[in-house]
Formats: structure tokens, sequence, C-alpha cells
């Protein structure tokens, strides 16, 4: 059995994904079965004043067993067309022609069909139809933060309110009786990070319970598609991304696949500690199988059930024979609103960004400084005492052309040791290199560390 669950984002929601840069957050494009089953486990203990919730017997059958599993839940299409169909990441093996306009799946063609064909990937989330595919991209803002205790700013980037969402939960019927009961058909919650500022708020609703999707028809070369993050374990209990393992939990071969893999570590609000990190093969990764008769039994247990570990929390879930050959039906406009602001920029925010085009600026000159004194160096270096004199020079100097024109008017003794120093490569002395050097940064005071222990 399943019940079909839509989410309205009430207010910006920021589901937290990894950057890869310390003053960025950024924020997933969907809402994570696992982030559903936690509001509602959340929910369950304050109803019922619960201290060890894991001795209730209810809130076992519900959150822990594995009895109800919470799907994610994705972005809807808002084209009456299509009926306000749920959008699943893109397949991996659907790319784009480079230089046309035909969309083709590549996980379809036989290799010898490949060598001339040009692609590139698509990304997102879309709705397959017939021979169509519908593009849709999910509406996102980036707000600033400042952090009073460290005095940075931070960007977060946070999924926009009024969108909407759409999942299921699966499980057998008394297991989703016995939740609507406790539950109704509809509630607010909290979800993500920042949930006591002003991010997190979804009003969650409910359709009728009813009987699971049936099974599409399988046969040799069907195709799945995940269409969730998907953990499997090896035989010695780690978690893989070895397509070999992965054939040992369909039971059948992988003639073909397209996949990409990345990580999993999710925080447990009632530990207040993170899970450890699992290897998995991320959404949109999808597989042309070999299947014999006596193996499409197992294939179909793993639709309904879900493939791999964490089923209960929206992994491992498949469809069969997702993909045809498509052309792009419609795209939805761009809707990555990133308006400029009504109000004039806050001043600290400008001095901030002032202070980083400085330093940046700064830093590509030193690396270069790095690089072109080294030249120099190799063949006849300079003291440390003129070193620390072009230094000084340099402190006091507060433009490029004051730095030349003073290097210019030094003593013979420092000048003829400038052009001592000669870069063989370029055939020019320090003493040039230095009087002769242009840049348009002349506003700009440069603070170049000479290294002395370059020598």
């Amino acid at each position: 059995m399943q019940i079909k669950y839509k989410i309205k984002t009430i207010s910006p929601i920021l589901l937290t994904s990894d950057s890869g840069e310390i003053n960025t957050v950024n924020t997933h494009e969907y809402i994570s079965g696992n982030s559903i089953l936690g509001i509602f486990a959340s929910k369950y203990i304050r109803l019922k004043n619960l201290k060890n919730a894991h001795e209730d017997s209810t809130f076992k059958n519900l959150f822990l067993d594995g009895n109800l599993k919470f799907l994610n839940a994705y972005i809807q299409t808002d084209l009456d067309k299509y009926e306000k169909c749920k959008c699943y990441p893109i397949p991996f093996s659907v790319q784009k022609e480079k230089y046309g306009n035909n969309i083709i799946d590549l996980l379809l063609l036989d290799d010898e069909d490949e060598i001339d064909i040009q692609t590139k990937s698509l990304s997102g989330f879309g709705f397959i139809d017939d021979e169509a595919i519908v593009l849709k991209e999910v509406k996102k803002s980036i707000n600033f933060h400042n952090s009073i205790k460290e005095g940075q700013i931070f960007h977060y980037s946070s999924i926009q309110e009024n969108q909407i969402f759409e999942g299921e939960i699966y499980g057998d019927n008394d297991s989703i009786s016995e939740f609507v009961n406790l539950f109704g058909k509809e509630t607010e919650g909290f979800i993500g990070r920042s949930k006591n500022a002003q991010y997190g708020k979804i009003k969650i609703e409910f359709e009728e319970i009813k009987k699971s999707d049936e099974t599409k028809t399988i046969s040799n070369g069907s195709t799945i598609t995940f269409v969730s993050d998907t953990i499997i374990y090896n035989q010695n209990g780690f978690s893989t991304t070895d397509v070999k393992e992965l054939e040992k939990y369909l039971g059948c071969e992988i003639e073909k696949s397209f996949i990409k893999t990345g990580y999993i570590e999710n925080f447990v609000g009632v530990w207040k500690l993170r899970k450890p990190s699992e290897n998995c093969f991320l959404a949109g990764s999808s597989f042309r199988l070999k299947i014999k008769n006596e193996q499409l039994e197992k294939i179909k247990i793993l639709y309904e059930s879900g493939i791999g570990e964490r089923t209960n929390e929206g992994f491992g879930r498949f469809i069969i024979d997702y993909q045809e050959s498509y052309t792009i039906a419609s795209k939805s406009e761009i809707v990555n609103e990133n308006s400029k602001p009504e109000t004039k920029q806050n001043d600290l925010v400008l001095q901030i960004l002032k202070s980083a085009i400085i330093k940046d600026f700064s830093e590509k000159v030193k690396l270069k400084a790095i690089i072109d004194m080294n030249e120099f160096f190799k063949i006849k270096p300079i003291n440390n005492s003129l070193l620390g004199k072009l230094r000084l020079i340099l402190s006091e100097s507060n433009t490029i052309e004051d730095f030349k024109n003073t290097v210019k008017s030094l003593r013979k003794i420092a000048t003829d040791k400038l052009e001592n120093c000669k870069n063989k490569e370029k055939g020019k002395t320090l003493f040039e290199y230095i009087t002769e050097f242009k840049s348009d940064w002349n506003s700009l005071k440069l603070k170049i560390n000479i290294n002395s222990g370059m020598e």
C-alpha cells in the first residue's frame, strides 16, 4: 500500500549539502525521506511525551523496523498539461547532443553507435512523458548572514517558499492506516537548518491510501534508474559502489551502466551526532540489465521494497524502463531569481567584499612575484641587506610608480647588484624587471613580501 504526500514550502528551507566553500552553505534541491521520517518521529514523541521512544511498540513499528518507507519528495511541474507531475532526477545516461537539439539515452545505444555522437549531460529534475521530457528547476535564493561571534559573513542557498514537492510513503495497510489515524490528513512542521530563524516551515497534505503502483513488465534488456541515492554493502559489511556487488543484490548481470557516486552523512538530532558516512550510487545512475526468466521475480520484489540499506529513509528506489529517446517538449523559464535588493547594500557587506577583492589581488601578485624572483635568483641572488631595503621601500610606497622611482634613485652599488641579478630565460635584469613593471593597480597599495629565504 502507499499514500502520497505533498509538501508546500511556507518559508524558505535549507537542507544542507556540501558546498566545498567554508563560507557557503548550499541546499539540496529535494526533501529526503529521512527528513520526513524525522518530522513525524519527533511529532509522535511529543504527542506521547516519550522519554525512551525505542521502547514504544508503535514508534518501533512505524519508524524503526522499516514497516513504513518514507520516499524522497521531488519538485512538481507547474504545467497544467502534465497535471502537476513529480519530477525525478534526470538519468545520467540521458544527454543532449553537443551541437544539436536531440536528447539521446546513451544507455540504450550499442557501443558502436556512440562513436560519432558528441553529447553533454543534462542536470536537475524532469518529467518524462512518452517521447517528451519536461525540465524543471527548483527556485532558490541566496541570503547573507553575519556570524556575531566570528565576525564573518556567510551566504546560504535556500529553496524558496510557495513550491510544491511530492513523495510517497509505502507500507502494509495496517501501518499506513495507523500512521494516518495518528497524524491526520494535514499537518505543519519545520524541516532543515535554522528552524529557529526564518527557515524551514512546511505544510504537508496526504492523499487517500491506495494500492502500490504496479511493476512495469520486465524483460531481458530492461533498464533500471535510481531515483534516490542507493547504499549497498559488500560481504565485509562496508558500503561500496562496485557494480559487481550491485549485481549480487539484483541477482542478474548488468550489461551497461552510467553512474555517479557520492557519500551520505546525516545528522541525527536525538543523538546530537552524525551517522557514519556511507558511499552510495547517486540518484540518476542507470543500468541496462541482462535478465533470465528465473531472475525476474527478484527484480519485482526489489521494486516494491527498495534495494540496499536504509530503504525506510527513502534510499534505494528505482524505476523500470524510465527512459527512451527524447526531444525537449517544454522547458520552464529560468527560475533562480537572484534579484538585486531594493535597498542600498549594507556598508559592512561592501567593506567585506572590498577586502576580499584586495586580498585576492594581493595573493595573485605574491604568487607571481615568487615565481618570477625564483628565475632571477637561480643565477646570482642578491643579499639579505638589499632585500630588506627593497621591502622597506615597498612598504612606504603608495603606488607602484613610487616604488619604481625610489628604486631608480638608489646608489650605484645597489643598482649594480640589481643589474647583475639576471633572468637567463628572458634576458632581463632584476633592475629592468622592477623599473619597467607595468600594472593597472596603481591605486592599490601593494604589500609584496620578498622572501629572503629564496637565496
